[in-house]
């Protein structure tokens, strides 16, 4: 007998989890592609000085190492009244979602890309499972995992609050649920997935997946992040915040653009994005091609996008000239059904041309 082939599940087949009960939380934000799980009423500031970065565990659950810490380094938060998260310091909290999974089945974890933009860097954990940002059968082994997200706010102080949804968990089944680079040839070849500035199919370069390449031309090419003393609350409207109080504008006619190590950037891509029904995809973390560094907090892109892809870069080494069209990484494509409901209509992010940054701050 044949192994089924593997897909990503979309918004219908993730409905159906939950109301099966193997999903279980009290709401969801559910995307063509993945579910947005939901901070719960309280968490831990963790004083990692002295325990180390929090480490989840085979074979325990999360609440059961936290019991285990020394109560000296663990305060209890109450996010009723909003609660501010401090760069510098790590948080740990419990999310609105449980989840039961079958032999086959694994969960992974995004952060979205509106807190990506603000360089937070948010880890999901689960019970029983020693992995960071994914949940496997083999280890649940049929039991409820509870998941949590480990926070640290890494440029800006933020202020959160129940209901505010950092990351999105992503439900594959089966096996080769990613496409092979002789299937992404055949898919390029029968998708545009990538446009140029005129709208027209711009060139495809299969290596590890599809080449993207850095945008250096236009008036903005990029914004570096600076601090600002004042937190940026989780639940204000969209463009509440002035973006030049924190973030300075990058230009360049030259088409090159130095950065420097431990600074955080927003950079876009020279190519547009078109991405089918029938695929999502997700930007390759880290390259050999560009930037010594994250390339993104949050790389995942649903079915349906259209637009630029923005890049969320802190380079690791000294600094470095970035060029206008610069290889920087490759978009890893996986199989799924076509959703109900595509990425698109009231999205933030759709549509978005240039370095756009998170939804909070206005920008023109």
């Amino acid at each position: 007998m044949g192994i089924e082939r593997g897909r990503c599940l979309v918004d219908f087949e993730l409905e159906e989890l939950i109301k099966s009960g193997r999903v279980k939380g009290s709401s969801f934000g559910v995307q063509p592609n993945s579910l947005d799980v939901k901070l719960g009423d309280e968490g831990f500031a963790l004083s990692t000085d002295e325990v180390g970065i929090f480490q989840p565990q085979e074979g325990k659950t999360v609440a059961e190492i936290v019991a285990g810490l020394p109560t000296s380094r663990v305060d209890r938060l109450s996010l009723s009244q909003g609660a501010e998260l401090k760069v510098g310091h790590t948080y740990l909290f419990p999310l609105d979602a449980s989840v039961n999974l079958l032999d086959g089945e694994r969960v992974k974890s995004s952060t979205k890309s509106t807190f990506g933009r603000l360089f937070v860097n948010a880890r999901m954990m689960a019970d029983y499972n020693p992995c960071f940002d994914e949940v496997h059968h083999v280890y649940s082994g049929g039991r409820d995992a509870s998941l949590w997200l480990l926070v640290q706010p890494l440029v800006f102080n933020l202020v959160a609050y129940p209901g505010v949804a950092i990351n999105q968990t992503r439900f594959f089944t089966g096996e080769d649920y990613a496409y092979s680079m002789s299937e992404i040839r055949e898919l390029s070849e029968r998708e545009a997935l990538l446009l140029d500035a005129k709208g027209s199919r711009a060139r495809h370069i299969i290596s590890d997946g599809v080449q993207i390449h850095l945008d250096l031309q236009g008036p903005c090419v990029g914004l570096r992040a600076i601090q600002n003393h004042t937190p940026i609350s989780l639940i204000s409207h969209n463009g509440n915040y002035n973006v030049e109080k924190y973030f300075e504008r990058i230009e360049t006619k030259a088409g090159t653009v130095m950065v420097r190590p431990s600074q955080h950037y927003l950079f876009a891509t020279k190519e547009s994005l078109s991405i089918p029904a029938d695929v999502s995809c997700e930007l390759s973390a880290h390259s050999h091609k560009g930037v010594q560094g994250p390339l993104h907090f949050a790389g995942f892109i649903d079915s349906g996008f259209k637009g630029d892809l923005v890049f969320e870069i802190r380079p690791e080494i000294t600094q470095k000239e970035l060029y206008d069209g610069m290889p920087l990484g490759d978009l890893l494509f996986f199989r799924n059904n076509a959703p109900k409901q595509l990425y698109g209509g009231a999205s933030n992010y759709q549509a978005q041309r240039g370095p756009k940054p998170a939804k909070y701050f206005g920008w023109k």
